[in-house]
């Protein structure tokens, strides 16, 4: 358990700094103060157990602290936020058309037909 108590340490800890930078609370930062890259922090959140539940609330908290100082940030610190929502988080636009993912590649075979 002492390693939980560390990583909610840490957790609080980071969160605080954002804060008093007047910065939102970013997964960027969380990683950064966990000493792991940002993609090793979102696989620790799909895992199970303890850890895996903490580390994403902290991420889902994270992504709450960024929309909601998006919408009320300087207008010239919010297109900044928003490239961050659209590369970290997967946000889009209502317009921005997203690719969707399938198992296995489309193939054109022809003009008329697609397997």
């Amino acid at each position: 358990m002492g390693k939980l108590c560390e990583i909610k340490a840490t957790i609080d800890t980071c969160r605080a700094q954002c804060a008093a930078a007047n910065i939102p609370f970013h997964a960027d930062a969380l990683a950064a103060a966990l000493g792991i890259p940002y993609d090793t922090l979102i696989r620790y959140t799909v895992g199970r157990g303890e850890t895996a539940r903490l580390l994403k609330a902290a991420v889902q908290e994270c992504t709450a602290s960024v929309i909601g100082y998006a919408l009320t940030a300087d207008p010239k610190s919010h297109g900044l936020w928003m490239f961050y929502l659209r590369n970290r988080v997967g946000f889009a636009d209502k317009g921005d058309v997203r690719t969707p993912s399938t198992e296995s590649p489309v193939r054109f075979v022809g003009e008329e037909r697609i397997e």
